[in-house]
């Protein structure tokens, strides 16, 4: 349990350093607050206690103009069909970049083999 929750904060911390970068025009497909509502962390899913402790840190929240807030920090979000990348700058101004897949209202994020979280919108 002690690795899951490293696993996760390690996933918190590297996007939670997120600063607001340019954004792309007209970008509003995407609206409102996803939050976790499911992972893996190293091959086994996380425990709903868990999944409920995480899930009012680990947030997406889109905004207008191809912007979001992801777990507090701002940057920026390009929706290409079904996948979703979200752009920012760290504190030591390297580039950060995720990417999602969008399926229906859940949003899906694969950071290595074995550890995923899905955001649904609240």
């Amino acid at each position: 349990m002690k690795k899951t929750i490293a696993v996760l904060a390690a996933l918190v911390l590297g996007l939670s350093m997120m600063v607001a970068c340019k954004g792309g025009k007209g970008v509003t497909e995407l609206k409102g607050k996803y939050i976790l509502t499911a992972g893996e962390a190293e091959g086994k899913k996380l425990d709903d206690a868990t999944v409920k402790e995480l899930a009012s840190m680990l947030y997406l929240e889109f905004l207008d103009g191809g912007k979001v807030k992801a777990f507090g920090e701002e940057g920026t979000y390009k929706l290409d069909g079904k996948k979703l990348t979200i752009s920012g700058v760290d504190k030591d101004g390297k580039k950060q970049e995720i990417e999602l897949t969008v399926d229906g209202n859940k949003l899906i994020m694969i950071e290595k083999e074995g550890s995923s979280s899905t955001f649904e919108k609240k």
